[in-house]
């Protein structure tokens, strides 16, 4: 089998050289000539072979002894930087030994490690002699020095959804209406026409002859035309496209306003939107632009006439796997001859039959740039269908020595950098079921298999390969036991580097490892870098000979039941990533752990550990979330100045250490809590020194601010990187009104950045909201929760969150009335809440009256609206009378007084009643599929008629209705698959009645009922009582 990968080597190599020449082994070596010779000479030799690397890449695909020279190049190359970080972790020992050690003990380790070198020169002869005869065989296997790879420049890239089909400029009038009037491939996906060509050659022309053919006009609701023209102004264009689509002018000032506008204009409707003359290129531009047109119904399309074959490339997609692979490699390449040197590649030319990967998946790998490369063969360790995170796979990438040192940025950042440029060049697609998820596809992961060869090994699928003397990665499928049989084969893998148990479906404590493994196996094993033992639920401690692993970078033993670390960890000083989390039954950590210099990542999170060493000078991430024995941070904490991440949520912190605003490098803090005693802690001030903060901050205690201007201190106006932000007091009872007004003032101090998408706000004891909560400056925010805010009289005006979501309001006391203030007083062309789709009101315990907004009979606020929850209102007299065309989900709890008219909701699925009114039972939702009643104790049977016009339910629940006696006479409908009733003590059921059509019953709790003949239900499928 011909393997592309081999230019990762050269990348690799000078890598290696630079070490072999670095000042910390040149220093280390004086005085030690023999190996400081032998060093020498092994530089020199990896300098021989490089500058055949390039050229064996190119041949090794058609010429297997080629490929079979590239592996043992590999290998030689591999044990001569294991032979590199071995003399490099000596130098750093002695360093170390002279920080921490006695005189008589630097005396005794320097014996050793003078002893320990003299060892490895048998091993560097090894590695010089294998290295000299691969450099001698470059004749017979006719390879050419100095063949040298191209510049690469890295891959912007892009958050580009909008996938589309491209056409060429000789297709015909023809040709494109085809491809405006066939099915959409790409599902709900909208699909864009390119007409790419020089000025002259009649796109325009084309695109007017598409435009009024009569099956085009048909076939859409709605037929757009704008010319866009070489001075491209984002706000002038989507207004033009407004104005287009309602054949009215606007004077709307506001792109976020326009947008929403033209969304709500095309929702639903089947379009064709021609864009004549477009010149810009920009993918930001292009996403910012048709953001707006995704509400459109399956089928719409875009035509796009342009000059630039850069406009058309933003558009693309939609494209088999191979295609979108190759697609991504080509997309930078604007020279002419790289595209006509990759079509020439001979890899197109071997067979699939060969291989089994496809030749542009081949070619795809083969023009990665090396470092990617070397990234990407890695993840041949994950089996088919295993999902990994961004995190996970870039700190084995940092563990495995693969990121390349960038400028002023962390390895993780690299390493970030490097998993968006293999997603972006479609080899990592997110998974389905979770967003923060990835997996490879089969083929792909075909393709990293194939690249890697004989150095990685999954033990479940190769077990009948030969030969593992090569092999340096190994994973394997947890399964409840393993034998030591198991892993018996490993015994020849003596350079193993990667030792790493997976799970389709994660765990916690549910697998056993044999001893023979801990203590026999892996103490073998002294090359790796990677060693996890996670969730195996039978450990209770490591063995001290771990401390001889020099080489480990990353341990994990999370989920497990390790009571104490042992005190050989504190000589790994290479160890970067310490994984603890799970380890519940840990407590303490090592005292000396501030010998593992090189330590960057330290997770304890959810473990039992009550104090946290100090002197972690170089740590970047510290996770102790969960860790509720943890009552306080390091005193020394202001020390950890590389520190980027600490998280501390749910843990026993009762607040922030002081000087916390000395960390200017932190970028991630979730949980900030107030300190009540400056003399001890933190205050607000601190945190406005921390002007990189991102994603999530929560600011807990604020009560404990001792004045608005230390609010202001915090600089949450400035923090424009955040996305989420929770502001949380304690739950006061006061009613002093300064008190009150001084809350009022703090919230306003703490007005964040308008790039906020996510709000929340707790137990604020404010008697009004200040006026930026609702200002529609805030145009990105899609979440607000307002809970606790109990002597709040009044709701601020969230309508003109145009791009709101998801809101929730709980435990406002004091409301009685949601007037027409909670509708804002934006733009009367936006409809309030327009975007928002869930909105869930609870324990309103005065809340009376909810006007409405607008006239009765015209489509007012809400449009989007799809889910609606009210709860624990008791008071709530009635409900607005408004148009709800997209309510899908309506649930009332405990609303005893509310009465309401469904006919407005037409489009209600499911409906969930819970102890109110009877009368609303009177009148369900003809298009509703799934029913819940539970708590109305006074009905003794669901009414007569009651589903006679319901034709499609599917579900039925009923519970805690201690009356309920039978069902109505007419029965149940004929669609319900699912009947369940519990808890109605007087319940009997009809036995005259057909239930031939039920899948599943469920009867709990229904004391009345000692029996029924089962062959009542002839289809059942499941029965629970």
């Amino acid at each position: 089998m011909a393997e592309v990968g081999g230019a990762l080597l050269s990348a690799f190599l000078k890598v290696l050289i630079d070490r072999a020449a670095s000042r910390e082994i040149n220093d280390f070596l004086r005085g030690q000539k023999l190996i400081a010779g032998l060093v020498n000479k092994l530089k020199i030799a990896l300098l021989a072979v490089n500058v055949l690397v390039e050229d064996a890449e190119e041949k090794q695909a058609t010429k297997p002894y080629v490929k079979t020279w590239l592996d043992e190049l590999k290998d030689a190359v591999y044990n001569a930087e294991d032979i590199l970080d071995r003399v490099a972790t000596q130098a750093l020992r002695r360093k170390l030994d002279a920080e921490f050690e006695t005189a008589a003990i630097k005396v005794r380790n320097r014996t050793y490690a003078s002893l320990s070198l003299y060892k490895l020169r048998g091993k560097i002869e090894e590695v010089l002699d294998k290295l000299k005869s691969l450099a001698e065989q470059k004749d017979v296997i006719g390879l050419r020095e100095g063949v040298t790879g191209r510049p690469w420049e890295r891959l912007p890239t892009t958050s580009l959804v909008e996938e589309s089909c491209i056409f060429g400029r000789d297709d015909d009038k023809e040709e494109i209406i085809k491809g405006l009037l066939s099915e959409d491939k790409g599902g709900n996906e909208l699909g864009v026409i390119a007409i790419v060509g020089m000025g002259g050659m009649g796109k325009t022309t084309l695109a007017q002859r598409v435009y009024n053919d009569e099956r085009v006009k048909k076939h859409f609701d709605l037929e757009v035309w704008v010319c866009v023209s070489e001075d491209f102004d984002l706000f002038k264009v989507t207004k033009t496209i407004l104005e287009a689509v309602t054949m009215s002018t606007t004077d709307i000032r506001d792109l976020n306003q326009l947008q929403v506008k033209l969304r709500e204009k095309l929702m639903g409707k089947c379009f064709l939107l021609i864009l004549d003359d477009v010149w810009n290129k920009s993918f930001d531009n292009w996403e910012a632009l048709s953001k707006p047109w995704k509400s459109g119904a399956q089928g719409s399309k875009v035509i796009v006439t342009t000059r630039d074959e850069g406009v058309a490339s933003i558009t693309n997609a939609s494209l088999p796997l191979a295609a979108k692979a190759i697609g991504a490699m080509l997309r930078p390449k604007a020279n002419v001859d790289e595209w006509e040197r990759i079509l020439n590649s001979e890899l197109w030319n071997l067979s699939i039959e060969e291989t089994k990967i496809l030749p542009a998946l081949r070619v795809s790998y083969k023009n990665l740039p090396s470092h990617l490369k070397q990234c990407f063969a890695y993840c041949a360790i994950f089996p088919k269908d295993y999902n990994f995170t961004k995190d996970q796979l870039v700190l084995l990438w940092m563990a495995e020595g693969f990121l390349q040192d960038v400028g002023n940025k962390t390895m993780e950042e690299i390493g970030e950098d490097y998993f968006h440029d293999l997603v972006s060049r479609s080899l990592f697609q997110q998974s389905v079921d979770h967003e923060t998820h990835f997996l490879m596809h089969d083929l792909i992961n075909d393709l990293a298999k194939f690249v890697s060869g004989q150095f990685s090994f999954r033990l479940n699928v190769d077990l009948h390969r030969e030969g593992f003397p090569k092999t340096r990665y190994l994973s394997y499928m947890r399964t409840a036991y393993y034998t030591f049989e198991k892993f018996e084969a490993l015994c020849e893998a003596k350079q193993l580097r990667t030792f790493l148990p997976l799970e389709l479906a994660p765990k916690k404590n549910c697998f056993s490892l044999t001893k023979k493994v801990l203590y026999d196996l892996l103490p073998t094993l002294r090359c790796l870098r990677v060693l996890s033992l996670s969730h195996y639920g039978n450990i209770t401690e490591l063995p001290e000979s771990i401390g001889k692993m020099k080489h480990l970078r990353y341990l994990d033993i999370s989920f497990t039941k390790v009571t104490r670390l042992p005190e050989a960890i504190s000589k790994l000083c290479n160890l970067q990533i310490l994984k603890l989390s799970g380890c519940r039954y840990l407590t303490l950590l090592l005292r000396d752990m501030g010998k593992l210099v090189n330590l960057l990542h330290l997770d304890i999170t959810e473990t039992g550990i009550k104090e946290m060493p100090m002197n972690l000078s170089n740590l970047q991430t510290l996770k102790l979330s969960g860790c509720r024995d943890l009552t306080a941070l390091p005193r020394d904490m202001e020390k950890l100045v590389n520190l980027r991440h600490l998280d501390i949520t749910e843990t026993g912190i009762k607040e922030m250490p002081m000087h916390l605003g000395n960390l200017k490098s932190l970028q991630t803090l979730p949980t900030f809590i107030v300190s009540k005693c400056r003399g001890s802690g933190s205050g607000l001030k601190e945190l406005g020194k921390l002007a990189n903060l991102r994603r999530t901050l929560s600011i807990l205690e604020l009560q404990n601010v001792e004045s608005p201007q230390e609010a202001l201190d915090a600089n949450l106006k400035n923090k424009k990187y955040l996305e989420k932000l929770v502001l949380s007091w304690n739950d006061l009872e006061c009613e002093d009104a300064d008190i009150l007004e001084s809350q009022r003032s703090v919230l306003d101090n703490l007005q964040p950045h308008p790039n906020l998408k996510s709000l929340t706000v707790n137990y604020y004891s404010g008697g009004r909201f200040p006026d930026w909560v609702g200002h529609n400056s805030f145009s990105n925010i899609t979440s607000l929760q307002l809970k606790n805010c109990k002597y709040c009289c009044s709701l601020p005006p969230l309508g003109q969150l145009h791009s709101l979501q998801n809101l929730s309001i709980v435990g406002f006391d004091a409301i009685v009335t949601v007037s027409s203030k909670f509708y804002g007083t934006g733009s009367l062309s936006m409809k309030p809440f327009g975007s928002l789709k869930v909105l869930y009101f609870e324990e309103m315990r005065n809340w009376e009256t909810w006007f409405t907004f607008g006239a009765e009979n015209e489509d007012g606020a809400f449009p989007s609206l799809g889910e609606l929850y009210i709860k624990k209102c008791p008071k709530l007299t009635g409900w607005f009378s408004i148009h709800l065309p997209s309510l899908t989900k309506l649930e009332i709890d405990n609303c005893p007084q509310l009465v309401i008219s469904l006919r407005r909701a037409p489009a209600i699925r499911e409906l969930g009643l819970m102890r109110c009114n009877e009368v609303l039972l009177r009148e369900l939702p003809v298009a509703m599929q799934r029913l819940r009643v539970e708590g109305f104790d006074s009905v003794e049977s669901l009414p007569e008629g009651l589903m006679d016009s319901n034709n499609v339910l599917q579900e039925l629940k009923i519970s805690d209705c201690s009356s309920l006696v039978s069902l109505p006479t007419g029965g149940l409908p004929a669609t319900l698959k699912k009947f369940q009733i519990r808890h109605c003590m007087k319940f009997e059921l009809p036995t005259l009645l057909d239930y031939s059509f039920l899948e599943e019953l469920e009867l709990f709790g229904c004391d009345s009922l000692r029996s029924f003949p089962l062959d009542l239900f002839s289809n059942l499928k499941s029965i629970e009582y």
